[in-house]
Parts: structure tokens; sequence; C-alpha cells
């Protein structure tokens, strides 16, 4: 088989961008929301938002969980033609609305972003699988 090197216009112009429609009922009849991958500088912004900020401008170690369920989903949700249907700081009014609701866009957010806990741990399983004797990883 043989093997070619994606360009950068190959990889610009693929479709990795999946996309899930969930009914959300509670909002209005026959109604839902897509839910889509997040792009990578999207998961950076969401990961940093995970820190805490110090009174110096600097970042904390301790992990910030507030409100990480409504800013998952306000990354993730898209309308019909991939475009996002929130503005980042409306996490926070998105983070006043159901549990239930919030709750199960962030279930197939968390899915399709392989977020959940037993993703994690297969990513660092096939990672340590991978890695070779000379790694400098190791």
């Amino acid at each position: 088989m043989t093997r070619r090197t994606l360009t950068s216009e190959d990889i610009f112009a693929a479709n990795d961008m999946e996309q899930e429609w969930v009914d959300t009922p509670e909002w209005g009849e026959n109604v839902g929301v897509y839910i889509q991958v997040i792009s990578a500088g999207d998961r950076d912004k969401l990961e940093e938002s995970m820190f805490e900020n110090l009174s110096d401008g600097s970042k904390s170690q301790a992990r910030n969980f507030r409100d990480l369920r409504a800013k998952l989903v306000t990354l993730s949700s898209v309308d019909e033609n991939g475009k996002s249907i929130f503005k980042w700081k409306e996490y926070v009014k998105l983070s006043e609305k159901s549990s239930l609701v919030v709750g199960r866009l962030y279930a197939v957010a968390q899915r399709l972003n392989k977020l959940r806990s037993a993703d994690v741990a297969e990513l660092t399983e096939n990672l340590s699988k991978g890695q070779k004797e000379d790694s400098p990883t190791d």
C-alpha cells in the first residue's frame, strides 16, 4: 500500500466535525440542538477555563469545574450549518437552564469529544502501547 502525506489544503478541506441531533422537548415542540465535536482551539479554551485565576493573573493548578457542563454545551452547540449558536460568555446564562436538558446535551458532547473517563483511560492505554523503547517520554 502506498501512503501519501496530507497537505494543509487536504487537512483544512476535511470534514472532521461530527454532529449529532439532540431533541430538547422541554424547550419547545419539535426542536433540538446539533451537538458537534469542538475545535482544537475551543478545547484549549475549555481546558484553560478549568484552572483558577490567581490574583497575580497566573493560573492555579487547582481545577475549577464550575459551569463545566454549560461551557462544553456552549462550545459544541451548532446550527444545521455547523455555526455556533452561543457566544462563549453565554455559558453563564445556559448554566441557569434545566440540569436535565443541559445534562443530556453535555452527555452527547462529552461522548463525541471523547471526554468521558472511559475515553481518557482508553487513550492513555493506547498511548502507552504505542511508545517505543527509546521514547523520550517514557
